[in-house]
């Protein structure tokens, strides 16, 4: 199922022999990228690329790698849901890839509940790949700006 998925992902949403993509990535060891870890900040973040976008035409979408993409977290870690939520009610997908040590780490690092989990065999971190279309981050984009223009 996730082939087939991939594969008209790859086919339709962002087409091309090798398509450009830009990659997204938050350096937890970074503290100025993590105070613009929380809703405002990702927003922001996407409407930048969103403007980068328009400037090459040749980037076909975003994509990103990591657990805190993991849909397990709606229930686990609610707070982090708009993380992935913002692509995946918004066009973008995400792609299973399993666990890893760097998920187990970063994702126990800072939580008591995710490590408890953990401990008790209820939860494994888990990466997933999430991609975002250009045409789809762009259509977000412009609704996001529509709607705080309307708001003032």
């Amino acid at each position: 199922k996730q082939f087939l998925k991939g594969l008209y992902f790859r086919l339709f949403k962002v087409p091309g022999i090798s398509p450009l993509l830009y990659e997204m990535h938050t350096d937890s060891h970074d503290p100025n990228a993590m105070a613009e870890f929380n809703p405002e900040g990702w927003i922001r973040s996407y409407l930048n690329v969103a403007d980068l976008m328009k400037l090459k035409k040749d980037i076909k979408g975003i994509y990103g790698t990591s657990w805190f993409y993991d849909p397990q977290l709606e229930n686990i870690s609610p707070r982090l849901n708009y993380v992935r939520k913002t692509f995946t009610d918004n066009g973008g997908d995400t792609f299973y890839l399993g666990p890893s040590e760097s998920a187990r780490v970063d994702a126990l690092t800072k939580s008591p509940t995710r490590n408890k989990l953990y401990n008790e065999g209820r939860y494994i971190p888990t990466d997933y790949l999430i991609i975002w279309s250009r045409k789809d981050l762009l259509n977000w984009a412009n609704k996001v700006r529509n709607h705080r223009l309307n708001e003032k």
